[in-house]
């Protein structure tokens, strides 16, 4: 997925139904970086 900022990231994954139920205790998210061309 692609986001505009970190935060719109961040609260797109704090809204899976996983995090939401309790099965992942959290999220981590993280810029991409492509390293191959």
């Amino acid at each position: 997925a692609e986001f505009d900022a970190l935060e719109d990231a961040r609260a797109w994954a704090d809204a899976d139904p996983y995090v939401e139920a309790g099965v992942y205790v959290r999220t981590e998210v993280r810029p991409f970086r492509r390293v191959l061309p």
